[in-house]
């Protein structure tokens, strides 16, 4: 009889480990979810004891909709204008959502060789505009 109480209980505790976890990985606290991608980045927990968060930086800086909602410099704003809006956002997923050529190729449908080559075009264009593009840029450097 003991071994059977002993058996149930070692179950019961096993089972009851498997719904705790199941349900902490479903509804994680809103409080512990990260703001950004960044392992170092903030989260909302730690706004809570910010004194004076400044939230319209935040929700800007989080949930930009367009590469120029980034930019500070002038030039490069100019130089993004000349861009189309598939490589601005091309651009904004690449450097600002952090996702690889893969990942926006899968959000476009298209290969991610398609997206890599668009990538090069836009940022041969920026280049271009904003006057870095060497005289021997297709010629290697030894």
């Amino acid at each position: 009889m003991m071994k059977y109480l002993i058996t149930l209980i070692r179950y019961q505790s096993i089972d009851y480990d498997k719904k705790r976890r199941k349900l902490s990985e479903r509804f994680p606290l809103i409080v512990d979810k990260p703001l950004c991608d960044e392992e170092d980045g903030e989260t909302v927990g730690s706004l809570l004891t910010m004194e004076h968060p400044d939230f319209e930086e935040l929700f800007v800086k989080h949930n930009a909709q367009d590469l120029k909602d980034f930019v500070t410099s002038s030039a490069l704003y100019n130089a993004i204008d000349t861009l189309t809006e598939k490589q601005r956002s091309v651009l904004k997923h690449f450097y600002v959502d952090n996702l690889s050529n893969k990942e926006i190729a899968h959000l476009y449908n298209e290969s991610p060789q398609n997206i890599s080559k668009l990538h090069q075009q836009a940022l041969k264009k920026l280049r271009k505009h904003l006057g870095l593009e060497s005289k021997n840029s297709g010629k290697r450097e030894t």
